[in-house]
């Protein structure tokens, strides 16, 4: 993880209401990442995002997570973009590991397409995520990013990183499990996930 030197300064803007509370904000956390900008907004107490690296797609956090993706036989797709493969047994969508490539299929590849907002919930339920339109029934939204990572890494980090919360989603099968971790690096999902 980068030191906290080296985190990006997101744009922190403030506007002082009437009646004398502040609201801390800025037109994209995303910084530019996504093509829709991600505003945030804070009308809570005086916290701002935490620091993190913003990534449109997942990287590779580790070199036992990046062996086991390799060695996974691709996936044929069904051609609407959708396969089974989800460890409960529901259709997902697919993803850049799958084959072939087909143009019309991979919504989680063309990025955020709807404007979403990340706010302060409150201060002991922390950030979460809220549309700023209308979103269609059964659309796409989002693909949850971060750092792949094996359990076993995923389980030192957080040991060394106590202080802050943990935002894991595991992958994988019972014989090669491993996660996504989206805590120094992330997209918005991460933000849905905090206010679950």
């Amino acid at each position: 993880a980068a030191a906290a030197s080296e985190w990006p300064i997101i744009d922190i803007r403030y506007r002082k209401f009437r009646d004398g509370r502040v609201e801390s904000y800025g037109e994209d956390i995303s910084e530019g990442v996504e093509l829709v900008p991600v505003a945030w907004r804070n009308s809570v107490d005086d916290a701002v995002p935490p620091p993190f690296l913003y990534l449109r797609h997942c990287v590779v956090g580790d070199e036992n997570a990046s062996a086991d993706i390799l060695q996974r036989p691709p996936k044929r797709c069904r051609g609407d973009g959708q396969h089974n493969g989800a460890p409960d047994g529901n259709r997902i969508e697919c993803s850049y590991l799958c084959e072939p490539p087909i143009q019309s299929r991979l919504g989680t590849q063309k990025g955020l397409t709807v404007r979403l907002e990340v706010f302060r919930v409150s201060a002991e339920v922390g950030w979460g995520l809220r549309t700023l339109e209308e979103i269609k029934k059964g659309a796409f939204i989002m693909e949850y990013v971060g750092e792949v990572c094996s359990n076993d890494v995923a389980e030192e980090r957080v040991e060394l990183d106590a202080m802050h919360d943990v935002f894991m989603m595991e992958l994988g099968d019972r014989n090669k499990p491993c996660c996504i971790d989206a805590l120094h690096a992330r997209n918005c999902s991460a933000f849905a996930n905090f206010g679950c």
